[in-house]
């Protein structure tokens, strides 16, 4: 038998043993890494596109998000460039609303203290269960003040 074909069943041999423990170990490690866990799972709205506005384009997205401990609603704003939009020029105001349509939590305006490409702003989590929505507002500097743009509304997501 030539040395590459003893190294050939060596290899062989080699690969069906490291099989025969990974196998049962890594589906041990599935049922047990999900045992006792809620998975968290996550919904957006199309992207708005809207300008220019003081010669910056811009898009919108609203996102809901489940995590163990509730709902959070996210609202994105950013420019649709190839550069960054300057300090203070875009905001987002992120809304989190149960199926009913009543405001559950909020954060409040959030502006870009800095050059950046986009942001997100995101709500503290609401903890009861029942089916939530987003539905943010977004702002862009207009060398005047602001112009403010909603998102479009977020698919309903259970918690």
């Amino acid at each position: 038998m030539s040395l590459f074909s003893q190294f050939n069943s060596l290899y062989r041999k080699s690969i069906l043993a490291i099989a025969k423990i990974a196998v049962p170990v890594f589906a041990a490690g599935i049922v047990l890494g999900s045992a006792g866990t809620s998975m968290a799972s996550s919904t957006c709205s199309p992207y708005g596109y809207y300008g220019p506005i003081d010669g910056n384009q811009y898009y919108n997205q609203a996102c809901i998000a489940t995590v163990s401990s509730g709902a959070n609603a996210t609202t994105w704003v950013g420019g649709n460039q190839s550069s960054t939009v300057p300090t203070g020029y875009m905001g987002g105001y992120a809304r989190l609303y149960n199926a009913s349509g009543s405001l559950k939590e909020y954060a409040g305006w959030v502006f870009n203290n800095s050059p950046v490409y986009a942001m997100a702003v995101t709500t503290p989590t609401d903890g009861v269960h029942q089916s939530y929505y987003s539905y943010g507002i977004t702002a862009a500097y207009n060398g005047n003040g602001y112009n403010y743009i909603y998102t479009y509304q977020s698919p309903d997501l259970t918690y």
